[in-house]
């Protein structure tokens, strides 16, 4: 969802070797591109902007899709899992974005009712460079969703999606150590439900916190656990039952000892990564 380096992208997609069909907005006279593959489907609002050159757009179209492919076939290794359903991507213009999904400003990009959807700037092309981060990133949430029944706590899924990312962004380190240091972390019972209620001043540090917690399960259970922590969700174990089950420890007593880490690691030098 939230990324600090989101980058967006342009505004049309088309591409002569897939399957594309076009289809008109009475109201707003939009035109819609689908580009559909056995894998996923492309839809891209191309709204009243459509000055990209031909070129342009049948070189993005190419790199979304082997993006898409690239990345699916990766996480499928990682996390040990296929995905059970096709993926739908949608691009569409930032206000129509922020108008459908109700997120909030901040919010750049996100996996919203099934899809991964993208907020696309038509004059900011050089965003392209961050595209195979921001597919990545989305593409973890539509892992966990498929694994956990859609019942993935949002600390566990924004921190796996940062760091299944490639690369981490170095403000999170600082903002980490603001919160711990200013008023200590939050409890994950208050970061269960998602990010999007929460004080914009600490977005950054939940995505961060976040980022530590998922490492921190990852080095000491490995993703075995995690995706039978994530599988257990699914067959409507609580979430306290499955923590126990998957990682071997209470919650409770888990959260009670990342405090201890996480303090110890606040008065240090070290980074998140």
């Amino acid at each position: 969802m939230f990324q600090f380096y989101r980058l967006l992208y342009s505004s049309v997609l088309c591409l002569a070797a897939f399957a594309v069909t076009v289809a008109a907005s009475s109201a707003e006279e939009n035109q819609v591109k689908k580009i559909a593959q056995p894998r996923f489907t492309l839809y891209v609002d191309l709204g009243k902007a459509q000055d990209s050159s031909e070129n342009f757009i049948v070189d993005l179209a190419d790199h979304s899709v082997k993006l898409l492919e690239k990345n699916i076939q990766e996480l499928s290794r990682v996390l040990g899992f296929e995905l059970q359903h096709n993926v739908v991507l949608r691009f569409m213009s930032p206000q129509e974005f922020h108008k459908q999904t109700g997120a909030p400003e901040w919010t750049n990009a996100m996996y919203y009712n099934g899809e991964i959807i993208v907020p696309l700037d038509p004059k900011d092309q050089a965003k392209i460079k961050g595209l195979s981060t921001a597919l990545r990133h989305e593409l973890v949430h539509a892992f966990t969703a498929d694994l956990s029944g859609s019942r993935c706590p949002a600390w566990l899924d924004e921190g796996l999606a940062q760091l299944l990312e490639g690369r981490t962004n170095p403000t999170l380190s600082s903002e980490l150590r603001y919160l711990l240091k200013s008023g200590g972390p939050l409890p994950l019972n208050d970061l269960e439900a998602g990010f999007m209620t929460l004080d914009e001043r600490m977005v950054p540090a939940a995505y961060a916190q976040s980022l530590f917690v998922a490492r921190n399960l990852v080095q000491k259970k490995g993703f075995t656990a995690m995706r039978n922590y994530l599988k257990a969700l699914s067959r409507g174990i609580s979430a306290e039952q499955a923590f126990s089950l998957a990682f071997e420890i209470e919650q409770k007593d888990f959260e009670r000892g990342l405090h201890v880490e996480l303090a110890r690691w606040s008065n240090s030098e070290a980074v998140l990564y």
